[in-house]
């Protein structure tokens, strides 16, 4: 390139990518390019060094020609950072490709009314090769000093030990240097800092006497990692009141602290009182908010700081003008109450007097009362924005007729703990005085409110009831228990009591049954049994799986009503208060391996109810069967069933066929698993049930059970007679089953 050209402006956006502009340097060795008579020295201010030796000629290398490149101006923050761009020319030097070798940058920063080599300079990093190759572009970045102000800032170059050639703006070197030519810095001071948001809740308005005190004000603020939980430290909150359709300020308005509430979502709730100004007329209310650590203040209106900013048309309105007086006297009955969620609301009552208005019969005129539930330990008067407002009912007179008594039921309420207060009114609501429990003194006192426990509902009673003892089965083989449970004004009557749920579990023997060690499952209604008063139980059966493993384990049940609480019952029954379970009356159910050449060498279909069944298509009937298993041992014959056995008990099936037909026929549908029963009285025998549903198809069949000891590999079937027969299955003893049509 040849000659110097124009110069053009480009915002860097990568510290690789070069600012762009065409300058051509010179091309060819200029006079000058090497200063005469001074010494290489260190690198200071001018590059010179000492004088040499009279009539030596010391040489200097220098550079021809470089350049402030880019940004000719920048505004910015305290401590923010700018970067920089400065251009260099040296003819065999820069026009090379990369860094040319033995050029030294630096960028400086420093006052215009001081020497430009009393600024602060720091090295210059190489960006990339600029011009076509011929120049070098170097880049700094500058961190803009602490103190607001104007600065000025600049590049200087050295090659080798030469002097410092100082770069402005605008042709460069090429006319010299001059500090008013070089980058102009503006530092301007850090926004102030102020809350993200807030606005005023209310009420939206409100009348007051002359130097009375206000309802509750709230305000909802928002600053991100503030108000994300907890009471809020580092916020400050005022409420003011001021002349209405006036900008808040520190003259004409007076300020309040607000104090915290609550947690709303990632917003917090601030509220408090102001008193009203000495002069009737008309005002506005608003509140404000700033960091703890300083800032400006954030004015809140009822729409929100975020909208629109703070107007006057959005402030809270006061009116300050006489008011109505309040009621005389009130209390609020009773102290405490406790009921369970999805029951009966127990009912509050406030007790009013005002003289002149309830002291005569029947409800005083302009009376309105309220009763609020909120979170405990908060104050209705202060924010009342977590509270629930429900309308109390003239109920009656009392003390003579000199009271009015009004009477509210609680609201429905989830499960956790409540206050509540009441509140009565003249003035159809302009103006309220809230009462407490406390009928003394009528001072409002948040620590006399009344006490709310909602529970979740729990069953009154229940007990896991079959089998009665424990059981030995096969590891994976079929289980069976039964419940029966009671619950007030559910459970007595015909049908399924509404709202239960019951499940059986099994876990390790003596664990807790409420832990993750036990396994539950749900189990089904089965009927209605007396306990005690007509159809006043309901009775669950389960069906289950014992465990894989061969150990001893537990069975227990529980039953909640509604979604509440599980009641967890062993064998002697659990209650809500009092009887709680016990591991040592839990049902015991030992998981055996069974011994290898076990065999079922007796069973028999108990014809109790019935071994003749009638049921309509797909109706249920409870059948019942018992079996013998022994081991054959050098000893003798080994009982495995039965109190005393050694081994598991069998495992069963019920199933139907054909008439006079041979249950090991094909066409014999077996499906009803058998679980363990009992062991009868003195038996060595297990006794097993199983719930046998009759097929789809009409007609007669024949029913049977089967037993097996090898896990379901051989079996042995059953008729009525057992042993009478020696083990001879004769259809002739089969049960009867008969399917009639709908």
């Amino acid at each position: 390139m040849s000659g110097r050209g124009s110069w053009a402006l480009v915002v860097v956006v990568a510290l690789a990518w070069s600012c762009s502009g065409d300058h051509s340097p010179p091309v060819k060795v200029q006079p000058g390019d090497f200063d005469a008579g001074t010494d290489p020295g260190p690198h200071g201010d001018g590059r010179a060094g000492d004088s040499g030796a009279a009539g030596d000629a010391v040489v200097v290398p220098s550079i021809e020609w470089a350049r402030l490149q880019h940004p000719e101006s920048h505004s910015g923050e305290t401590q923010s950072t700018v970067v920089i761009y400065g251009r260099v020319f040296k003819q065999g030097i820069t026009d090379g490709a990369g860094r040319g070798q033995g050029v030294t940058a630096e960028g400086g920063l420093g006052s215009a009314a001081d020497p430009v080599a009393a600024w602060a300079w720091a090295p210059a990093a190489f960006n990339v090769d600029v011009d076509n190759g011929a120049n070098d572009e170097y880049q700094l970045t500058l961190t803009l000093p602490a103190v607001p102000g104007t600065y000025r800032y600049a590049f200087r170059f050295a090659l080798y030990s030469g002097p410092w050639v100082y770069a402005d703006l605008g042709a460069g070197t090429s006319d010299g240097f001059a500090i008013a030519d070089s980058g102009t810095l503006t530092v301007t001071p850090p926004p102030v800092p102020a809350v993200d948001w807030c606005r005023l809740e209310g009420p939206p308005a409100q009348t007051l006497a002359p130097g009375a005190a206000s309802v509750a004000t709230a305000a909802s603020v928002y600053e991100a990692g503030v108000t994300d939980g907890g009471a809020p430290t580092s916020l400050v909150g005022e409420l003011g009141v001021g002349p209405r359709d006036s900008t808040p300020d520190e003259l004409s308005w007076t300020w309040s602290p607000l104090s915290f509430g609550r947690d709303d979502g990632n917003n917090d709730v601030f509220a408090a009182t102001f008193v009203a100004p000495g002069v009737l007329g008309p005002y506005d209310f608003a509140a404000r908010f700033k960091l703890a650590s300083g800032g400006a203040w954030l004015l809140c209106d009822r729409d929100g700081s975020a909208l629109s900013g703070y107007t006057a048309a959005q402030a809270g309105k006061l009116t300050v003008a006489v008011v109505t007086d309040l009621v005389d006297w009130g209390v609020l009955r009773p102290p405490a109450v406790a009921f369970e969620t999805g029951g009966a609301r127990p009912e509050i009552e406030i007790e009013i007097y005002k003289a002149g208005v309830t002291d005569a019969a029947g409800q005083g005129p302009g009376i309105e009362v309220q009763v609020g539930v909120g979170p405990p330990a908060t104050d209705p008067t202060i924010d009342a924005g977590g509270w629930q407002l429900e309308a109390a009912g003239y109920a009656r007179d009392a003390q003579a007729t000199s009271n009015d008594v009004y009477v509210v039921a609680l609201p429905a309420l989830a499960a956790g703990h409540y206050a509540y207060a009441a509140r009565a009114s003249l003035d159809a609501g302009a103006h309220w005085l809230w009462l407490d429990t406390d009928e003394v003194t009528m001072t409002f006192d948040p620590a006399k409110l009344g006490d709310a426990l909602v529970s979740a509902p729990v069953v009154d009673w229940v007990r896991i009831v079959t089998p009665p003892d424990a059981a030995r089965v096969s590891p994976g083989a079929p289980i069976g228990a039964r419940v029966q449970i009671y619950e007030a004004g559910s459970t007595p009557g015909g049908g399924q009591g509404a709202g239960i749920e019951v499940q059986v579990g099994v876990g390790p023997r003596g664990a807790d049954p409420s832990t993750v060690a036990w396994s539950y499952s749900a189990a089904q209604y089965a009927r209605d049994v007396d306990g005690g008063g007509v159809q006043a139980d309901d009775q669950y059966d389960w069906r289950g799986v014992a465990p894989v493993i061969a150990n001893p384990y537990d069975l227990a049940a529980r039953a909640r009503l509604n979604g509440g609480p599980w009641l967890i019952a062993d064998t002697s029954g659990s209650a809500v208060n009092g009887d709680p379970y016990q591991a040592s009356l839990a049902l015991n159910l030992d998981v055996v391996t069974p011994a290898a050449g076990a065999v079922v060498d007796w069973c028999r279909l108990l014809p109790a109810p019935s071994k003749d069944l009638t049921l309509g298509r797909g109706e249920a009937a409870v059948v019942y069967g018992q079996v013998h298993a022994a081991l054959a041992s050098r000893a003798g014959s080994v009982d495995l069933t039965g109190p005393a056995g050694a081994g598991p008990t069998p495992l069963s099936q019920v199933g139907y066929g054909p008439p006079a037909s041979m249950p090991t026929a094909g066409d014999w549908s077996w499906g009803a698993s058998g679980v363990f029963n009992l062991w009868p009285a003195s038996s060595v025998n297990d006794e097993h049930l199983a719930i046998l549903v009759a097929p789809d198809v009409p007609g007669t069949y024949d029913w049977a059970w089967r037993f097996s000891m090898d896990g379901g590999t051989t079996w042995l079937c059953c008729d009525a007679d057992g042993a009478m027969n020696l083990q001879q299955y004769a259809p002739a003893e089969a049960g009867s089953l008969t399917v009639t049509a709908p």
